[in-house]
């Protein structure tokens, strides 16, 4: 997994939903794996037994992305992951439908009813094919607006899944106190726990060089069906591009996901475009 696009709200729409399709698709089912002997492993699996893991799930979600001048944006996303793998996303903003995707192990198709565009795996974004036949957009400053809900998905969707802990070690215990750190991607996790609990209270995302990527942090845990999951997230990132509020309105562990739920049925007439000008149509 790569979660290059936590970076900034400018992130790449292409690399969060690659990002999101490897963690939707990742052995969510399993339990933690141990990878060696030691407390590390022990506390990973009990996190893991305390939140519960869902293979299929439906779930409900408000979004509040606030800039750094402090000026918010709300957005209402639906969330169903089949227990194949596929991952079905439809995202609103004031009760209308402005982008509605569907993930397989092939990769992303998606379309924006107001704009009428759409994108799929057949589409190449280098292809001069594509560059010719398809009218150049308008400039637009929009996608810095419009796409950090998309940037945190790719963590959101582990997090629905599979709780705090990602299944995979290795584990080791962290420098803090009831921490534990394992690789994610190109990333490391911190992950801070309530010793009494289990409950995640904060994550870290750190680099190589030990810059901090990403912070989320956890509140008002409850139960759903046989999951805990927090219903208040926060993540910022420290390059002054703004916090993002995430709030867990509905969450149900399903035994599947009706086939007619997961089926994205696009308009004839609807334009296919490169990633990059969907990227670019997503402010329309």
């Amino acid at each position: 997994m790569t979660i290059a696009g936590i970076r900034g709200p400018t992130a790449v729409l292409g690399g969060i939903l690659v990002a999101l399709l490897a963690l939707a698709i990742a052995g969510c089912a399993h339990p933690v794996r141990p990878q060696a002997p030691g407390d590390a492993t022990a506390l990973a699996a009990a996190v893991a037994r305390v939140h519960g893991q869902a293979p299929a799930l439906a779930a409900d979600l408000i979004i509040v992305v606030t800039d750094a001048a402090g000026e918010a944006t709300t957005f209402q996303v639906n969330v169903w992951r089949a227990a194949d793998g596929r991952v079905r996303l439809l995202a609103s903003k004031l009760d209308v439908d402005f982008c509605t995707a569907l993930l397989t192990a092939e990769g992303l198709t998606a379309w924006l009813p107001r704009a009428r565009v759409m994108t799929d795996p057949t589409v190449e974004d280098a292809s001069p094919a594509a560059e010719e036949t398809a009218p150049a957009a308008e400039p637009t400053a929009a996608p810095a607006r419009a796409q950090p809900w998309l940037r945190d998905l790719a963590l959101l969707a582990a997090e629905l899944a599979d709780g705090p802990v990602p299944m995979t070690g290795p584990y080791v215990l962290g420098e803090r106190p009831h921490t534990l750190r394992c690789p994610a991607g190109d990333l490391t996790m911190e992950l801070q726990v309530d010793p009494a609990t289990h409950e995640a209270i904060e994550k870290r995302l750190v680099r190589a060089d030990g810059s901090r990527a990403a912070t989320l942090t956890y509140d008002r845990y409850r139960a759903f069906d046989d999951c805990r999951r927090a219903t208040r997230l926060r993540l910022s990132v420290p390059d002054g591009a703004g916090t993002t509020t995430v709030v867990l309105r509905a969450f149900s562990s399903v035994g599947a996901i009706s086939d007619e739920r997961m089926r994205l049925d696009i308009p004839k007439g609807i334009r296919r475009v490169p990633m990059r000008e969907f990227l670019e149509r997503m402010g329309d």
